[in-house]
């Protein structure tokens, strides 16, 4: 492994901005993550970890914004980073799973057609991404791929539905 780091987070400092001025919602942040780490970050209710995970995807509230502060992926810095550049990036080197996993899928789209419309978006062609969301699925451990792909969220219990 290579001694350098693969996210590098220094002084990130995101506010919220709303009618009566600003909220500092992440106050200088720091750490590194080299290739093979895992970090995790914990703290209290309100204090930053949600809208730090939605920065280092580029996925930060409308009324947010990074006043400060450096986010690098692979020697890249990502705070001024274009939306372009952000959707080649997201899903491919960077990522997260949200703290509730069904608010991430669509309760009224089945499984499979949300696999297929997330493939599809990242070039795969849709005859492929039926097929290539089935692998997907058989990847994670799920049993009867054919029926979680027909199903609807609500029908997977909450680890299946982070999993997928």
């Amino acid at each position: 492994m290579t001694d350098q780091p693969l996210l590098d987070v220094r002084d990130l400092r995101i506010a919220y901005h709303g009618r009566d001025g600003h909220t500092l919602g992440v106050a200088g942040i720091d750490f590194q993550l080299k290739a093979g780490e895992i970090l995790a970050i914990v703290g209290e209710s309100g204090s930053g970890k949600s809208t730090t995970a939605a920065a280092l995807v580029g996925l930060l509230a409308g009324n947010a914004q990074i006043e400060s502060g450096s986010i690098r992926l692979a020697g890249q810095e990502l705070t001024t980073a274009s939306e372009r550049h952000w959707q080649n990036i997201r899903g491919r080197s960077v990522g997260f799973v949200p703290q509730d996993p069904g608010l991430s899928l669509d309760p009224v789209k089945r499984v499979g057609h949300q696999l297929v419309e997330a493939l599809t978006l990242h070039g795969v062609p849709k005859p492929l991404a039926r097929q290539r969301s089935l692998a997907l699925l058989r990847e994670v451990g799920l049993p009867g791929v054919e029926r979680v792909a027909r199903g609807y969220p609500h029908q997977l219990s909450g680890g299946m539905r982070q999993r997928v």
